[in-house]
């Protein structure tokens, strides 16, 4: 389906690499031990950050298709750290300029954040998105596998 509609609107070729049993088995195996990694991952990603970025809403997102979507806001570049963190998004980027934290504020909750951690490795980025509460419960992992510079499965 997904090739179906960027065929649609002429925006290339999907990419044919299909997942390998592998590589879900790792990503189930990731998931399973993302509960009590989160520290871990929490601790080594801030330390890792050299700036922040705050947007008006999410501005990036590991899956290519997310903004195909025309109801995803892409979200503007705010000046500062605004007062009021309802809605907004905020991006942790390393010395390397590539993106480490996200923490995604929630509208209606003030303070409270769902946050991603992105690990880079020399063929994909890996993602921890945990939830908003104290507990910090994992929701999901993911992968954006390159070949190159060129994503090939997500």
């Amino acid at each position: 389906m997904a090739a179906a509609i960027i065929r649609r609107m002429n925006l290339g070729r999907f990419p044919a690499r299909v997942p390998r049993a592998t590589d879900l088995r790792a990503l189930k195996k990731r998931f399973d031990s993302a509960l009590t990694a989160y520290e871990g991952l929490r601790e080594s990603s801030e330390r890792a950050v050299v700036r922040w970025l705050w947007t008006a809403s999410p501005r990036y997102n590991l899956d290519p298709f997310w903004y195909f979507d025309p109801q995803m806001p892409f979200g503007a570049v705010l000046a500062a750290r605004p007062k009021d963190t309802r809605g907004r998004a905020a991006y942790g980027f390393s010395v390397k300029n590539e993106i480490v934290i996200e923490r995604s504020y929630l509208s209606d909750l003030r303070g409270q954040y769902y946050e991603t951690f992105f690990v880079q490795m020399k063929d994909r980025i890996l993602s921890y998105h945990y939830y908003y509460q104290s507990l910090r419960n994992p929701i999901n992992c993911s992968q954006l596998i390159f070949a190159g510079t060129r994503a090939v499965c997500f």
